[in-house]
């Protein structure tokens, strides 16, 4: 009850100082809350049965079969009585098993201390030898096959090289069979230029020496004509450029500006022997019609060729090349095959020698081993594996004693929950005691609480019997470490004694219990609502005055009441903020 009235006054206290607080920032729209410092407490609470502290539930540590019975319900027995044994097949196979290892670590720490026979050592000497034989042979050929590889990546490489150089001429004798159709061109559009001023001499028209009946070839004839002249210029311009720099690149360029430059020039001769067809001859002509036609059809042949030998000669080139660096590209992968070939030459070489040398080494460490007396630490080594060996023993005959379920005080069998050639499993109640004068509370604790229970907790108990205005103290016996399962939750039973067993306790009776399982004094709290979390970060929102700022905080415990506690970035007094007022 005295506890009760503190607490009752701190709240007071505590509510106080927040109203002062709150009053301060009347105009605010925030709710918030003052850091206040003072005693926090932690607790889980928890409801149970008052029950016998000697109503004792035994079980078996170990799964296996009952074998014999020794009591019935009602019996009254002694301490350290049999009650029941399980089957010891199993682990008089394990004793078994375990003296055998002991057997086998004391043979080999004998066999250590008396040392290797000559046929051993014999044994020992020509796998030394063979190793060494065999080290050498893999150094031989490691060498022999990097050789072989350096060899074929220099191949690769003047393969490569020819390559590149050939790729070289073949673009210069690409280059100057473009100068030469280039040239040639220029000299047989030169004679079709002619030709065709010839027939158009004074006024670009045929009236001169020709009558043209077809009135619409002769205008064609003579537009076509009109257009050589800015043709020509065209063509010469592009020639002038590639002569400048008779290069690859040049020639890309040029080329396709000299051959649509000859093809006006083409359109003409070929407007023009369309013309012809019906014309006639004047008496002042110095040509007969006929010999205009042959010259107007060589004219045709010549620029027809000249167009060819250009458009010849450019893809010549672009194909030299194409060809030429396709070729690079093989003898180049070819040479990277035979780098890498000779890495890896090198490596699986230099793997296969150190494992050689490994081995040899190995071979050489075993032979020294065998042929040397034991040093102290092989000796203690061994004899310690004959330990390991006799605590296992030990281990095994333990479980195999643990088959027999005996009595822990005297009693009377309550319950007996099993029958002979039944199934047991770890945990599950076997045999129930019961033993008057002495009581406790089971209650089961939530997984999520259990963490912060501990045995010798202090626990505050009101019984129902008794009402909620009369306390009992106690503190935690027990936490068993084995789960219970209700509705698919995980509980776990904890034992609480009373500090003083009231004289009017019966079992079965219904309590209530608190357990107070952690307290701080004078630390910094605020209401756990006001804690917010960004990017993994814990902070609150501090008001000042009417503005608010975030403060990075370390939480330390979750206190009762909705509380926690402050460990850094809050000082006492500061106002943190826990909602908004409603308008």
């Amino acid at each position: 009850m005295k506890k009760i009235i503190a607490i009752i006054i701190g709240a007071v206290i505590i509510g106080s100082v927040i109203w002062a607080f709150a009053r301060k920032g009347k105009d605010s729209p925030y709710l918030t809350e003052a850091v206040t410092r003072g005693a926090l407490l932690q607790s889980v609470s928890a409801s149970g049965k008052v029950e016998a502290t000697s109503d004792i539930q035994l079980s078996f540590e170990q799964q296996g079969q009952i074998a014999s019975l020794a009591v019935a319900e009602g019996d009254r027995i002694a301490k350290d009585a049999v009650l029941v044994t399980l089957n010891q097949r199993d682990a008089d196979a394990s004793v078994a098993n375990a003296a055998a290892a002991v057997a086998a670590a004391q043979a080999e720490y004998d066999q250590l201390i008396v040392g290797a026979s000559a046929g051993e050592k014999r044994v020992a000497e020509v796998a030394r030898d063979n190793a060494q034989e065999s080290l050498v042979q893999t150094v031989a050929r490691a060498a022999a096959d990097r050789a072989k590889a350096e060899q074929s990546l220099a191949e690769a490489r003047v393969t490569w090289e020819a390559a590149r150089t050939n790729l070289t001429q073949d673009i210069d004798a690409k280059l100057a069979a473009a100068v030469s159709a280039a040239n040639t061109a220029e000299k047989k559009a030169q004679g079709v230029r002619n030709i065709l001023d010839e027939l158009y001499a004074e006024n670009n028209n045929f009236e001169l020496f020709f009558t043209i009946t077809n009135v619409e070839a002769q205008a064609r004839a003579e537009n076509a004509y009109e257009a050589v002249a800015a043709a020509w210029q065209s063509f010469k311009t592009a020639l002038a450029a590639f002569r400048a720099a008779p290069t690859e690149q040049q020639a890309a360029s040029s080329f396709p500006l000299l051959e649509a430059s000859l093809v006006p020039v083409r359109n003409a001769v070929h407007e023009t022997s369309v013309a012809l067809v019906d014309a006639q001859v004047s008496g002042s002509a110095p040509k007969t019609v006929a010999t205009y036609r042959t010259d107007v059809a060589a004219a045709w042949t010549d620029i027809n060729a000249s167009i060819a030998d250009l458009a010849d000669a450019r893809v010549s080139l672009a194909n030299a090349r194409a060809n030429g660096t396709a070729a690079i590209e093989v003898k180049q992968a070819a040479m990277a095959t035979a780098e890498q070939n000779m890495d890896t030459v090198q490596a699986v070489s230099a793997q296969s020698v150190a494992q050689a040398d490994g081995a040899r080494k190995q071979a050489q460490a075993d032979y020294d081993k065998l042929t040397a007396p034991p040093t102290a630490e092989e000796r203690a080594l061994r004899r310690a594996r004959v330990d390991e060996a006799l605590a296992k023993l030990l281990t095994a005959e333990t479980l195999r004693a643990r088959t027999a379920l005996t009595a822990p005080i005297d009693g009377v069998v309550t319950k007996v929950n099993v029958k002979a050639g039944e199934t047991v499993t770890p945990g599950e109640t076997i045999v129930r005691l019961f033993a008057a004068n002495a009581f406790e509370i089971s209650v089961q604790v939530p997984e999520a609480d259990i963490p912060k229970v501990n045995e010798g907790d202090a626990v505050r108990i009101t019984l129902d019997a008794y009402g909620d205005d009369q306390e009992f103290s106690g503190e935690v016996h027990f936490v068993n470490p084995a789960e219970t399962l209700i509705d698919d939750v995980v509980y776990y039973d904890v034992t609480i004694f009373f500090s003083d067993t009231p004289p009017e306790v019966k079992p079965g009776m219904s309590a209530d219990v608190t357990i107070n399982t952690d307290r701080r004094n004078e630390s910094l709290s605020i209401p756990l609502r006001a804690v917010k979390e960004k990017n993994g970060v814990q902070y609150v929102d501090v008001l000042n005055d009417k503005a608010t700022a975030e403060k990075s905080i370390t939480l330390g415990m979750r206190a009762d009441g909705g509380w926690v506690e402050i460990l850094e970035g809050l000082e006492e007094g500061e106002m943190v903020v826990v909602g908004m007022k409603k308008k």
